[in-house]
């Protein structure tokens, strides 16, 4: 091998060596699983990426983040039509199990029509809603709200839920006159 061969095969193995002393994500990660000299691996931590903030419309907010009056009367009157709609749907016994799950699945989250799918109507006690509902005010009527709704065996609360102001309300809660979901 001449000089300049030699000098080239020496920068290149200085090279490489100097390139397994510098730590990257991989080798951490290796090293981490390698025994210690107490023969338990050392544990790796590690965090989830964080997702930027989605940006969402939302309704007029006063200085402290709660809605506005005039807002807070236009939630709530929203979350009270969806209640109504929904017992509306609810109390009616005699329906088939399909055809009743089918008119109240509209109105509920995801989990709440999960839990409803095997209940028979027949066994649900209400048959005729008798007023409209009146919203409560323990709730933000931002992302939930609660709405008492008059029926003939006496008043169900419905409670609601949404990520933001800009959706729509999706009923997560029936309670019945007795206190049972």
């Amino acid at each position: 091998m001449n000089g300049a061969a030699r000098a080239t095969a020496t920068a290149v193995t200085l090279l490489l060596l100097l390139s397994g002393c510098t730590t990257t994500a991989t080798s951490r990660a290796h090293d981490a699983a390698r025994p210690t000299s107490t023969g338990v691996p050392t544990p790796t931590v590690s965090s989830p990426p964080v997702a930027a903030p989605r940006a969402t419309a939302v309704a007029p907010q006063d200085a402290a983040g709660t809605l506005t009056a005039g807002e807070r009367a236009a939630q709530q009157a929203s979350a009270v039509a969806v209640a109504d709609q929904l017992m509306a749907a609810y109390a009616r016994p005699t329906l088939t199990p399909a055809a009743w799950l089918a008119g109240i699945s509209g109105y509920l989250t995801t989990q709440t029509a999960a839990a409803y799918q095997y209940t028979d109507p027949a066994q649900v006690p209400v048959s005729a809603i008798t007023g409209a509902g009146t919203a409560q005010e323990d709730a933000d009527y931002i992302s939930n709200a609660t709405v008492v709704v008059p029926t003939n065996i006496g008043p169900y609360t419905v409670q609601l839920t949404r990520p933001d102001v800009s959706a729509s309300w999706r009923v997560n809660v029936i309670v019945d006159p007795g206190g049972n979901s």
